[in-house]
């Protein structure tokens, strides 16, 4: 699994709109708070079918088919949940929030082997941010979709908003780093990847993947 994947597991959460759609979900949520995933699934596969925001359900039965590790479920739910936003988003398409999520549909789509939506996943996040266009999670999932299609002055565009609002967001400076490397930008990259690892935790997967590039480039110079 990404480790940036990771990130957006953490952050995520359900927006709810009318009494019944909010008691719904409720019920769903508590369920899944208290390790009931299998009621939970029951619960927002109930307020799919009732019509109670079904991109909301359909993403959230995702996401926990994802965190079990069901990809083939989760893969499956997520035809559905595209079906779902493409339809509220005709109906509303200022939502900027259910344009980051169909947005995140396609990245973790994505990660799967024979499957390319990064570009889907790029438009979907350019119509979030043009309806909040200083937001530091869309600007962060962009700059990771640039990286992966390999569009690297918009990725680095991307991230250094983010660290321009958020100096201490280890993952942009992570991927800053990243990019610096393929530029050349050598000890720029040392600086940051040296950051990361003064400032996370030895348990943090940024940590380590900073500790090892560090210790590579080092390696690379006694060697050079």
């Amino acid at each position: 699994m990404s480790l940036f994947i990771v990130l957006v597991m953490l952050v995520l959460s359900a927006a709810f709109a009318g009494e019944e759609a909010q008691n719904c979900f409720e019920e769903a949520q508590k369920a899944l708070w208290s390790g009931d995933t299998e009621e939970a699934l029951k619960l927002f596969e109930e307020c799919a079918e009732q019509g109670i925001r079904p991109h909301d359900a359909y993403f959230e039965m995702g996401l926990i088919y994802y965190r079990e590790g069901e990809y083939l479920s989760a893969f499956r739910i997520s035809k559905k949940a595209i079906r779902a936003f493409r339809t509220h988003l005709e109906a509303h398409p200022d939502d900027h929030r259910s344009w980051f999520r169909l947005a995140y549909i396609y990245e973790l789509r994505s990660e799967a082997p024979s499957v390319n939506e990064w570009k889907k996943a790029r438009e979907a996040l350019e119509e979030a941010l043009k309806r909040s266009e200083n937001n530091s999670l869309y600007l962060l999932h962009l700059g990771y979709v640039c990286y992966k299609i390999g569009d690297m002055e918009k990725a680095k565009e991307a991230f250094e908003r983010v660290v321009a609002t958020q100096p201490s967001n280890a993952y942009a400076r992570y991927y800053l780093a990243l990019l610096d490397l393929k530029a050349g930008n050598i000890e720029q990259a040392k600086s940051a990847f040296s950051w990361i690892v003064e400032n996370l935790p030895e348990s943090s997967p940024l940590h380590q993947g900073a500790k090892k590039e560090l210790a590579r480039l080092e390696e690379e110079k006694d060697e050079g």
